[in-house]
């Protein structure tokens, strides 16, 4: 054995016959470890990010004999000599990981005492491969043998983590055993491991991921609105649906096309053509009319309704006529099609084949062939189905790079914001402005509260951008049930509704009383989008977006009760949401972490690290368990009817100060663009504490180029005052009370800074 200590800075390579290890710092808490057998190396997989945001990191290295220790303040790794092992050392000195030894495509370690595992793989769908209902093993907790991958619904990552670490490896699938106090990952993809090490709390450890494997481009600010999804559509239709979304002031964003806007199968490339009257043998030929030459779409933009449409990774080896197709041949000549044999499709129940999207030439192929319906006004991706492959290899990365056929083409050919919804998640496929959703899931209580658990566990595999068949795609769910999922919804990184053929997810069809439910849902989301935006930027910073499970926010108090509650979550770091999942309630449980608690509709105060019995009305359905933080701040907006519909010159900032400072960075763009990426963005930082005298609130010096049309921010300050100072002068001020109590009203000038002390 050969040991060639610290060659670069913050590097070890550690030599043993031919076998190689390869220990370097990539940031001052995260340490990379690569494993050669017999000196061999392998191309890296699409988990790691081709451009990763670390360097290396110079790191004090020392060998005392025995062992050769590389540290930093925040993480220490010691690299043992006789036999090759190593430990993984937080600040504290003792190690969380121990005993550690690499082979072909596995590692294993001692684990220690912290025994919440979180990661792996999402929560699998009734019927699929466990019982959800009956194994425990599909909370958010990992333990016992866990695979990384994904399948419809559901997500997977070569990513474990407790509240004080994490490991990630490199890999396209592997299986994960937490058995006792031993980690094991094995079957990895690569013979030589690639493996990170993170030290630090979950969010920390989601950052880091974000640094290694990328973080999601900023949403287009449309999508983080109301978005109605359906089957079963015609232009008439939809404009009829648009038409009455309007006339309620029920707020809508956009509409999303099911297979209906295809002319799918029709001649050579059907599966990408609007079907309207310039089709080939269309059975149906006048569904939209409009389409192909974008008047369709033009008319829906002008109402404030963006259009996406469905995708399916597959082409039909024949046409209506029974002729092979121009396409499936091309398809064939290149070697495009996916390794697997034929297959009818249920559609149109012809043979198909699905495209290979690992093959750049695929990909560039595919948006070559999109890019006319993407001119047209499909200015957003639903892809469907790519992960259908019973019986044949199934590759974790044929969504990510099916999507990533559309991101790549669509940023060639323009600075418009893309967006896509995918039927599953692998880590990696975040880069490409990959959103998922869970499935076909159906209607019901139990469904519903399905969707939360696998919500937080995919979440908490690094898709932040998550989204459900709101209401269920099957079934016709009652009025309460959709009421109530509809005020789920409005809590969830993307709201969407959709249903299979022939029902319907619209608010009034499902009666005067859930329609007016589900109308406040979506105005308060609308309400609430200045603080939802902003939380989107956060994500694009540091991989941790808007909604969070109480163990991120909590570590420190996550080996109790914390790690147990699937039903409710963090939105934002400043409200905490408990949607009601049963029905008929007239109580929810609610845990309410440390800390001071307010009921956001009702003004009552709570002390937290407590479960407490919320009433709730079991024949309206119109009240949420909705807690606010103390030492909160929220920007809110007046709600509008769609995203855009007026420049928004006047936030509201509702400010809930605390004896601990809070801040809160508020943040706005052009929402469609990537100007962004080169500093066309909007920037302030909000913060606020109680103090001796009072309360001050501080609004620091803006950041960006970009000038929204933002005029003033109207300060709400939750604490009393007798007098008030703004950048150190007295200020005549509203000072009043509401349902919370206290209120002093302050407007200040937005993008300058500002300093308010309340006496």
């Amino acid at each position: 054995m050969t040991l060639l200590a610290c060659v670069l800075a913050g590097q070890l390579v550690a030599q043993d016959g031919r076998d190689k290890l390869i220990v370097r710092f990539v940031a001052p808490n995260v340490v990379r470890v690569h494993y050669e057998p017999d000196g061999f190396t392998s191309p890296q997989t699409l988990v790691l990010s081709p451009h990763p945001n670390f360097v290396n990191v110079p790191a004090a290295c020392s060998y005392d004999g025995t062992a050769y220790r590389l540290g930093t303040p925040q993480l220490r790794v010691t690299v043992y000599t006789h036999p090759i092992r190593i430990d993984v050392s937080g600040n504290a000195g003792t190690p969380f990981l121990s005993n550690g030894s690499f082979s072909r495509g596995s590692l294993r370690f001692d684990h220690d005492a912290n025994g919440n595992f979180y990661g792996i793989d999402g929560f699998s769908l009734p019927g699929s491969n466990v019982d959800v209902h009956q194994d425990p093993r599909n909370g958010v907790l990992r333990f016992g043998g866990r695979v990384a991958a994904n399948a419809q619904g559901d997500g997977g990552a070569p990513l474990v983590y407790t509240t004080t670490y994490g490991m990630l490896v490199d890999s396209n699938g592997g299986d994960f055993s937490i058995d006792g106090p031993s980690l094991r990952f094995s079957h990895g993809s690569r013979a030589d491991v690639d493996a990170f090490f993170i030290a630090g709390t979950p969010e920390d450890v989601m950052a880091a991921v974000g640094a290694i494997s990328g973080t999601p481009p900023m949403s287009p600010k449309w999508t983080l609105g109301f978005l109605n999804s359906q089957w079963g559509t015609t232009e008439p239709l939809v404009r009829g649906y648009v038409k009455t979304y309007r006339e309620k002031q029920i707020p809508l964003d956009a509409f999303i096309l099911d297979f209906d806007w295809k002319a799918w199968g029709e001649d050579d490339y059907g599966e990408w053509r609007w079907n309207s009257t310039s089709g080939a043998g269309n059975v149906d030929p006048d569904k939209f009319p409009g389409g192909a030459s974008g008047r369709f779409a033009n008319e829906m933009a002008a109402q404030g309704v963006r259009l996406a449409g469905i995708l399916k990774p597959r082409i039909l080896l024949t046409n209506s006529q029974g002729e092979p197709t121009q396409a499936a041949a091309f398809a064939t000549s290149r070697g495009f099609w996916y390794p697997e044999a034929p297959y009818p499709d249920y559609f149109s129940k012809r043979l198909a084949r699905d495209i290979d999207f690992s093959k750049a030439g695929a990909r560039r192929w595919f948006w070559q062939h999109t890019l006319p319906a993407y001119r047209s006004g499909i200015v957003g991706f639903w892809n469907d189905e790519a992960d259908m492959h019973d019986g044949f290899a199934f590759d974790n990365f044929q969504f990510a790079n099916m999507e990533r056929a559309l991101y790549e083409g669509a940023r060639s050919s323009g600075n418009t914001r893309v967006w896509s919804l995918n039927r599953n998640f692998y880590l990696g496929a975040q880069r490409y402005a990959y959103a998922e959703w869970s499935g076909d899931i159906s209607f019901g209580f139990d469904s519903m509260l399905d969707q939360s658990t696998r919500m937080l566990s995919t979440i908490d595999l690094g898709e932040v951008k998550w989204s459900m068949d709101t209401g269920g795609f099957f079934g016709t769910p009652t009025p309460e049930n959709y009421a109530r999922w509809m005020q789920f919804a409005a809590f969830v990184p993307i709201m969407r509704v959709h249903c299979t053929l022939g029902q319907h997810r619209q608010p009034w069809y499902f009666g005067p009383a859930a329609e007016q439910v589900a109308k406040r849902a979506i105005l308060l989301r609308h309400t609430l989008l200045p603080y939802i935006y902003s939380y989107d930027r956060e994500a694009y910073e540091r991989n941790v977006g808007l909604v969070r499970p109480l163990f991120w926010e909590y570590p420190n108090d996550a080996t109790d009760t914390i790690p147990y509650v699937n039903d409710e979550w963090m939105f934002g770091k400043w409200l905490l949401v408990a949607p009601v999942f049963g029905e008929g309630q007239a109580h929810r449980s609610v845990f309410l972490p440390p800390g001071t608690w307010i009921d956001y509709f009702r003004g009552k105060q709570y002390s937290g690290k407590q479960w407490i019995s919320y009433r709730v009305n079991p024949d309206t359905w119109n009240d949420v368990p909705l807690f606010i933080r103390a030492g909160a701040i929220i920007p809110t907006m007046v709600p509008q009817q769609y995203v855009g519909e007026h420049p928004v010159r006047e936030v509201t900032v509702d400010v809930f100060p605390s004896r601990a400072t809070s801040d809160f960075e508020y943040y706005d763009d052009d929402g469609s663009t990537y100007a962004y990426e080169s500093g066309a963005y909007f920037k302030q930082r909000i913060s606020a504490q109680l103090t001796v005298e009072g309360a001050r609130v501080t609004f620091g010096a803006p950041a960006g180029t970009y000038k929204p049309a933002l005029a003033q921010y109207v300060v709400r300050i939750h604490a009393p005052a007798k007098t008030v100072l703004v950048d150190s002068t007295p200020r005549r001020t509203q000072i009043t009370k509401d349902r919370y109590g206290a209120v002093t009203v302050v407007r200040v000038t937005a993008g300058v800074r500002h300093s308010i002390v309340l006496r």
